[in-house]
Parts: structure tokens; C-alpha cells; sequence
């Protein structure tokens, strides 16, 4: 495989950052990956991609420097309601990211508010609540 140069985290496109994101997640066991090609003609908002292996997680990709929109915001807080895993993710998230889709689920019983699963790893674990606190402040709770 060949690799590319390097580009700086807050340089990268939103489509190359998705291009390594769904790489990431073939490589540990997510084979029903969605996304919305032509999002003009679809609801505003919608997350970036629909994963799906033991547990379904949606995820926000964005930018760096990028924050959410009034219809992004909406459908993450209803994504959680419903007992959705979502996540809001940049590049520098890709480490954090890795191992919380590598992880599995290890019980479904409610540990958190905005994700009700208990992952396999203490690494794993760390990586979500550093994300969910990121969520938090995005969301503004």
C-alpha cells in the first residue's frame, strides 16, 4: 500500500478525513458502513457515517477548526435519546477513534447518558470519554 505525505490536521479535507475513518473502521469488523453521497436532497444534519458490526455508532466527521450546525446538533441529541453511540470526530480524535471501534461491547446496561455500552477495554473506555466530553461542549451541556 502506498502511503501519502503527511498533511497537517488542520489542512486535511473532510473527505480524505472520512476516506481514513472508514479504513480504520473495515479494519476492525465494520463492514456495513453508510454514508449519504448526495446529501443536497437529504436531511440536513444527518451524520457522516452509519456504522454497523455488534452496535451501531454515528458519526460526525468535521474539520479541525469546524463546529456543528443547528440540524447536526438536533440529530446527534436525538441519535443519543434513541441509544445511539455518536461521536463527533476531527482528525486529532484518530487514536481515540481507533480504539473505541476496535473495542466491542461488553454489557448494554446504561453507563454514560450519551452512550449506553460498556466497552472491552479500559483504553477504549478512556478514548469515549474523552470524546464524550468533547460531545458535551459541542452540544453546550
Amino acid at each position: 500500500m502506498r502511503i501519502a505525505a503527511a498533511t497537517p490536521l488542520a489542512d486535511i479535507l473532510e473527505a480524505d478525513w472520512q476516506r481514513q475513518v472508514v479504513q480504520v473502521a473495515r479494519m476492525v469488523g465494520f463492514n456495513e458502513i453508510y454514508h449519504t453521497f448526495n446529501s443536497r436532497k437529504s436531511a440536513h444534519g444527518f451524520p457522516d457515517l452509519i456504522l454497523l458490526r455488534e452496535r451501531l455508532i454515528a458519526l460526525e466527521l468535521k474539520r479541525e477548526k469546524t463546529g456543528l450546525t443547528d440540524p447536526q446538533r438536533q440529530w446527534i441529541r436525538a441519535l443519543t435519546k434513541a441509544g445511539v453511540e455518536v461521536y463527533i470526530a476531527r482528525p486529532r480524535h484518530l487514536e481515540q477513534l481507533g480504539l473505541i471501534l476496535a473495542a466491542r461491547t461488553v454489557f448494554t446496561a446504561p453507563d454514560d447518558d450519551l452512550i449506553p455500552y460498556r466497552l472491552s477495554t479500559d483504553a477504549a473506555r478512556a478514548a469515549r470519554q474523552q470524546l464524550v466530553e468533547e460531545l458535551r461542549k459541542e452540544l453546550g451541556e
